[in-house]
């Protein structure tokens, strides 16, 4: 089974994959295989749609890698924060980027979505980097997209993440089972 943990920047998905991890034993992957990371700073030199299609390499890899597995394996992101980003820096329209995102064709068996206030996200975003404040423009963008994909598909979970907690965790455990037994 693959699951990707998509939100905003410090939303808390790196603390809830690890806590996961730690708990419930679920493997864990990053959006691109580590052979790749060595080719994400060409990769962002390049034009938007040279880009995407170097992230696709990138992404498809590292799902394909993982169907190999039996396990339950959880990603820190997907292609879906490439398409994202990369359709916000080219104007593309809300409508454009989930179309975008439908188009392709490696889809998670669940995908969960940390929503956190701005508020919240600026907070430890200014503890992380301990200065600067994230595009609020783009946090807009980022949630209405992952709002209108949630609204298509019955396999995404938008989860309100205002505080990490282990109520939060067993209630995605729960809901991580409760999928694995309807496939």
């Amino acid at each position: 089974m693959i699951i990707y943990i998509e939100g905003s920047n410090c939303s808390g998905k790196t603390t809830l994959i690890t806590q996961l991890h730690d708990k419930y034993g679920y493997h864990v992957s990053k959006s691109v295989p580590e052979w790749f990371q060595n080719y994400i700073p060409f990769a962002r030199s390049l034009s938007s749609e040279h880009q995407k299609k170097m992230y696709e390499v990138g992404h498809i890899s590292a799902y394909e890698m993982a169907r190999l597995n039996d396990n339950i394996t959880i990603f820190d992101r997907s292609y879906i924060s490439t398409f994202i980003r990369l359709s916000f820096q080219e104007n593309k329209s809300v409508s454009e980027c989930v179309r975008d995102i439908d188009s392709f064709p490696y889809k998670p068996d669940l995908l969960i979505v940390l929503v956190v206030p701005y508020d919240i996200i600026c907070e430890r975003y200014n503890n992380i980097y301990n200065n600067g404040i994230p595009n609020y423009e783009f946090y807009l963008y980022e949630n209405e997209v992952f709002k209108q994909i949630a609204e298509k598909y019955d396999n995404i979970i938008l989860s309100n993440n205002n505080l990490l907690n282990n109520c939060l965790l067993q209630n995605i455990d729960k809901k991580i089972k409760r999928f694995c037994l309807k496939r």
